[in-house]
């Protein structure tokens, strides 16, 4: 990887960015893809398994280790789920969809859903209104009456939006305002 001069910092495009980058970067390769796919997942199964296990035997002590590594991994299938979403595991869409249904569908996270709202953030990132996908990071003065509530109770924020915002995201379309 060539390295940018701080006096080139100004004059960085993405052309030059692809250009400092090795070639078979951009070659998707389907076998690798797949042995990648099946390594995470297997590992992340395995580790589910152990935990299983290690909690039924009572070694209790172990299990945060364990919760963090298998997270870790879940995490890595989430990413390659993230990569069949942007169309960068296979030159086919086919094959993307598929596997994407199946490593999102392992950790649970809806593929479909999650697919539409993370297209809608890449076409309006960093929209005060349009991208929804990090309301954390935006002027109160742009809130809706919902969200002005959550931020003046943040134990609502903190305990009940968790565990019901995970089904409204399921069950309401994702829109967008033009």
């Amino acid at each position: 990887i060539k390295v940018v001069e701080q006096k080139d910092l100004q004059k960085i495009d993405i052309n030059k960015i692809r250009n400092s980058l090795p070639k078979d970067v951009f070659v998707k390769d389907l076998s690798k893809s797949l042995a990648w796919m099946g390594f995470d997942m297997a590992v992340s199964l395995g580790l589910h398994y152990l935990i299983f296990n290690m909690y039924k035997a009572g070694y209790f002590y172990a299990l945060f280790p364990m919760f963090v590594l298998t997270g870790f991994f879940m995490w890595a299938v989430f990413v390659i789920g993230h990569d069949c979403g942007h169309g960068t595991f296979s030159e086919y869409e086919s094959v993307n969809q598929l596997c994407g249904q199946i490593t999102h569908g392992s950790i649970m996270v809806p593929f479909q859903a999650w697919a539409r709202s993370h297209r809608m953030h890449h076409l309006n990132h960093n929209h005060h209104v349009k991208d929804f996908s990090f309301p954390w990071n935006h002027d109160p003065k742009y809130d809706t009456p919902g969200q002005a509530m959550l931020d003046r109770h943040p134990l609502l924020r903190a305990f009940v939006f968790p565990i019901f915002g995970y089904f409204i995201y399921l069950m309401l379309p994702v829109t967008v305002n033009d």
